[in-house]
């Protein structure tokens, strides 16, 4: 489903749901806080995924960084 960004899409699920998609991208030893409740990991795929329990937007977003499309 496309957000309100044309690069961006929206998945459904909860909170529980995106959190664990995010940790099991990588070693859970990998995930360093970038900033405040922003958390980035780095796939041997060369793929970063960036965890924010907030946006702008308000929801929280997982950002992920290297692919086209996802």
């Amino acid at each position: 489903m496309q957000a309100k960004n044309s690069g961006i899409r929206a998945v459904q699920g909860t909170a529980e749901d995106a959190l664990t998609f995010f940790k099991n991208q990588v070693n859970h030893f990998t995930i360093k806080e970038v900033k405040l409740g922003a958390f980035e990991i780095h796939n041997c795929n060369g793929l970063t995924f960036t965890y924010r329990a907030s946006s702008k937007y308000g929801a929280l977003t997982i950002d992920v960084n290297g692919t086209q499309g996802f």
